[in-house]
């Protein structure tokens, strides 16, 4: 069994990146990108022109902490 979790509170309080690493310290096996701020702030990085390369990052830090 995998278990994960959202991303939501941890994310906005600590950004994306942290949020994953805050879950795999936690022991939890996946995670879920949470998009509810893709309705509510313009500026999120799944918002931005860049959108590949923020996301490409998130998989990067998953990956280095081991978490999928």
């Amino acid at each position: 069994m995998i278990v994960s979790t959202q991303t939501d509170i941890l994310g906005k309080r600590y950004g994306d990146e942290q949020a994953i690493r805050i879950i795999a310290t936690a022991g939890f096996d996946a995670f879920d990108l949470s998009l509810f701020d893709m309705y509510f702030k313009k500026d999120y990085g799944m918002n931005r022109p860049d959108f590949k390369a923020y996301a490409e990052n998130l998989r990067r830090v998953a990956d280095e902490v081991g978490i999928i």
